[in-house]
């Protein structure tokens, strides 16, 4: 009859637990060779930013200098948001509020210092407009003196003035703040043309009418009292388009060419002169065309 070995369970885990107590062993002596080529203190400074960003202690160690150097801008950027703008300060200090931005402090501190700029752009965009205008003038006849000294003030505080670069976000606000004094005076153009060529039309309509209606044997029959007001609101509606499209362009060449003379009687040429006057202006007018027909070009193309 074969015999039945037994296992002797004791020996058997004395040898399991003597092969952990090696592998921990192991396991332990490796570790202390490995720290010792690792700085305690530098060590530490990497587990406190893996504690603030959420990143493994490895992944910091490998990328160290650039998580510090990210995290230095973007505690910069929340403490200018503090500095600027004290009321994303006070918005901040709901905390519901600072959870909807906690991604992007940079964000809505760009936004902020946007909102601020937009009163002092919007003014410069007046000075602006201004100035084009009496460059324009200037640049067919002689101002008078308090028109001159005007314009010196106007130039002298719009230098180092820039509202029109930045982010997409700048240039939605800051910048359409700064143009806007432009549009509202083509706008105000185009409709001073609208009503000057419209009623010219309309009067020349209405007049017609008139006449038609004199010769005849229908002369003494009163329709003109129905005629001539719809005769003159359909020739106002034919010349107010053309009028309103004409002076709009005009306005609009007015402020270009005025930002274009100032721009060059600022120039000097190699002795140190200023430009000539007429060279001024004829460059001024070829500029201010180039500008026109690029316009139209880009127009036509889209």
């Amino acid at each position: 009859m074969p015999t039945v070995e037994l296992l002797d369970f004791d020996s058997l885990d004395e040898k399991l637990s003597e092969k952990r107590k090696g592998q921990v062993t192991a396991k332990a002596r490796s570790s202390v060779a490995s720290a010792a080529t690792v700085e305690p203190e530098k060590f530490a400074e990497t587990l406190s930013i893996s504690d603030n960003t959420g990143f493994s202690p490895d992944f910091v160690d490998r990328n160290k200098e650039e998580i510090v150097n990210r995290q230095k801008v973007r505690d910069a950027d929340f403490q200018a948001v503090l500095n600027s703008t004290p009321a994303a300060q006070e918005w901040l200090t709901d905390p519901n509020n600072a959870k909807l931005v906690s991604d992007d402090f940079s964000l809505l501190g760009r936004t902020a210092r946007y909102l601020t700029e937009i009163p002092e752009s919007f003014g410069a965009g007046l000075d602006n407009t201004r100035a084009n205008e009496l460059s324009f003038k200037s640049a067919f006849t002689d101002l008078d003196p308090d028109e001159l000294a005007e314009l010196r003030a106007l130039e002298e505080s719009l230098k180092g003035k820039d509202f029109t670069g930045g982010s997409d976000l700048r240039t939605a606000t800051v910048g359409l703040a700064n143009t806007l004094p432009q549009l509202i005076n083509q706008f105000a153009a185009g409709g001073q043309g609208a009503a000057v060529a419209g009623t010219a039309t309309g009067l020349s309509a209405a007049g017609t009418t008139l006449l038609a209606g004199n010769a005849g044997p229908q002369a003494a029959v009163p329709e003109e009292a129905v005629t001539l007001p719809v005769a003159f609101v359909g020739g106002f509606t034919v010349g107010a388009k053309p009028g309103f499209v004409a002076g709009m362009a005009l306005e609009n060449f007015e402020q270009q060419f005025g930002q274009i003379y100032r721009d060059l009687n600022g120039l000097t040429n190699s002795r140190g002169e200023r430009l000539d006057s007429n060279v001024v202006l004829g460059a001024s007018f070829i500029a201010v065309l180039q500008t026109l027909l690029s316009t139209c070009y880009r127009f036509k193309s889209s």
